[in-house]
């Protein structure tokens, strides 16, 4: 049965990423997991913040890595402004845009602090904690420091995933039996797919149901990312020949999935 994980907490309702959007999502018994962006600070600390530079969030700018976590604790961060004017767009053309408007001028003005990775930990309880590992090439993470904070909390049911295979096969060597996922946006995905990972998570115009046939997706768990809009869910249960069922959706308006869901299987 299909799992929903609510995208950076129940960003929908209250900005991404921050205690009040987990908060949110944990209250309710329909979303299953929470999804976060995790990156170092410079003093190796871990921060849900999605984007590399802070500019889109606050009014400081400079990368996550060159603050301290004291630092970034004394800044206001804020909803991210272009995630909300491609929401606000969408919302007019979506089957529930009004209701999606009425958020939106909920959040337009809120502000909060950073939350670490710990604090979320402390608070989960039996919901499943999605941690993506934001990072490249230009950025520093300490996955020996990562592991040591996660291997705290062994009574969490925590995910991980990263866009990065070399991350991905570093972590499966420190520990073999964390919960491993492999993220995929782009076409070109065997490669990925044949990296030994309990699940993967693919982007919703990539996923199809020849895709779903392939033996080595039959083999793991598939999470879908991240769909938010009815016209987004009915081309995705189109394009997987109705086994909306085996599948996982990511999403920042779990409520809504949540009703798609139960009004196509009702028919």
């Amino acid at each position: 049965m299909t799992k929903i994980y609510a995208h950076r907490g129940f960003s929908s309702i209250y900005p991404e990423n921050s205690m009040d959007s987990i908060k949110e999502a944990i209250k309710y018994d329909y979303i299953d997991g929470i999804e976060i962006d995790v990156r170092m600070t410079k003093d190796k600390k871990f921060v849900l913040i999605h984007n590399r530079d802070i500019s889109d969030i606050s009014k400081d700018i400079g990368n996550v890595n060159d603050y301290t976590l004291e630092e970034l604790k004394k800044i206001d961060f804020h909803y991210n402004k272009t995630d909300y004017k491609i929401s606000l767009l969408k919302s007019f053309i979506n089957k529930d845009g009004v209701l999606q408007r009425k958020r939106l001028k909920k959040i337009r003005k809120y502000t909060y602090k950073v939350v670490t990775l710990e604090e979320v930990l402390d608070i989960i309880k039996d919901k499943i904690l999605l941690i993506e590992i934001k990072y490249n090439t230009f950025d520093k993470f300490d996955l020996k420091e990562f592991y040591n904070i996660i291997s705290k909390y062994k009574n969490k049911n925590i995910e991980i995933q990263c866009f990065s295979k070399k991350i991905i096969k570093d972590l499966k060597k420190i520990d073999n039996k964390l919960k491993l996922g492999i993220l995929i946006w782009d076409t070109n995905i065997e490669e990925k797919i044949k990296i030994k990972t309990n699940f993967i998570s693919i982007k919703d115009n990539v996923i199809n149901s020849n895709i779903l046939d392939n033996e080595l997706y039959k083999k793991k768990i598939i999470n879908i990312w991240t769909v938010d809009y009815y016209k987004q869910f009915r081309n995705l249960v189109k394009n997987v020949d109705g086994k909306i069922n085996e599948l996982n959706i990511i999403t920042n308006y779990p409520d809504l999935i949540y009703k798609y869901l139960n009004n196509l299987n009702k028919k």
